[in-house]
C-alpha cells in the first residue's frame, strides 16, 4: 500500500543540508606554524568544513598541523 512506510525527514535534511551549504577550504597546501590569511582559505561547497561565518576569526591564527590543498578547515587544524 502507498504512504505507509515512515520517512526519517530529519535524516534526509542533514545529508542534504550537506551539498547545499558552504565551508571553508584550503586553498594550497599548508605547513605547521604557517599564518593563514584571505588568499590561503575560501568558501566552496560542501559544508563538511567550518562555516563561512568563521573566516575573519581564523584569519591570522598559526596551523596546529600541515593540512593539503582543497582540505576543509576544521578546528583541529587552528
Amino acid at each position: 500500500m502507498l504512504g505507509t512506510k515512515k520517512v526519517n525527514k530529519k535524516k534526509i535534511l542533514k545529508n542534504k543540508l550537506k551539498t547545499v551549504t558552504r565551508s571553508l577550504f584550503y586553498t594550497k597546501d599548508l605547513k605547521k606554524g604557517e599564518k593563514i590569511n584571505e588568499e590561503n582559505i575560501k568558501s566552496i561547497r560542501p559544508g563538511i568544513g567550518l562555516n563561512p561565518q568563521n573566516f575573519f576569526k581564523i584569519i591570522g591564527k598559526k596551523l596546529k598541523k600541515n593540512v593539503k590543498k582543497n582540505t576543509p578547515v576544521k578546528k583541529i587544524h587552528i
